[in-house]
């Protein structure tokens, strides 16, 4: 086994990331996986309150993989990035956006809430 020494949390993720994309037996690596690994990012992005490069990781989820189940989650950890900025035009806009969009789905429910007590 090979020893990468990769430093902060989010570092290890993203060695893992491009790891995963050099296979050893030429394999493509796994969507999910890749597209996973960019929502968990996110998501230790903002615990470690580096906002600007979480909204990265989510819009990167976004954009590569449109049709990955962490999507409609991942437009609402946007908003969630924009009302802890205090932008709430921007949040109100995400969060309308994850309502109209993806109406069954549970990250909706949760924007929806966050929508009425912004009222």
């Amino acid at each position: 086994m090979i020893s990468i020494d990769c430093g902060s949390t989010t570092a290890v993720i993203s060695c893992w990331i491009n790891a995963s994309s050099t296979d050893s037996e030429n394999e493509a690596p796994s969507i999910i996986s890749d597209a996973l690994s960019y929502f968990w990012l996110g998501e230790i992005s903002i615990i470690n309150d580096n906002l600007d490069v979480s909204k990265d990781y989510f819009m990167e989820l976004i954009s590569s993989f449109p049709e990955h189940y962490r999507v409609p989650l991942a437009h609402k950890k946007i908003g969630d990035i924009y009302l802890k900025n205090n932008d709430l035009d921007m949040a109100k806009d995400r969060y309308r956006f994850v309502v109209r969009e993806y109406p069954n789905n549970t990250a909706s429910s949760l924007a929806l809430q966050l929508l009425k007590n912004m009222e």
